[in-house]
């Protein structure tokens, strides 16, 4: 995977082509970056982490998983400075 993306720029344009109805074979194209797709699949990540943590605290309770384990940035910027004046 490294192999592959190390020639790429970050801004290096994408076009995905999305079909919208099952029944039918028409495709939308998308333009889009690289660098777009990226951050989106690591939020999707981090969804999915969070959802992981969820069942494992339910059905596992003995697994410990790290503490910022499924935390988008956003919410340990808001953890940090709730309550105080932050200025991050």
């Amino acid at each position: 995977m490294a192999s592959f993306l190390n020639p790429l720029r970050d801004d290096q344009r994408v076009t995905l082509y999305v079909k919208c109805n099952p029944l039918c074979d028409h495709y939308e194209r998308l333009k889009t970056n690289l660098w777009h797709k990226l951050v989106y699949n690591i939020d999707q990540a981090l969804h999915q982490m969070a959802i992981i943590k969820t069942g494992v605290r339910e059905i596992a309770r003995d697994v410990r998983l790290g503490t910022h384990f499924g935390i988008a940035v956003s919410g340990l910027r808001y953890s940090l400075c709730s309550g105080i004046n932050c200025t991050h």
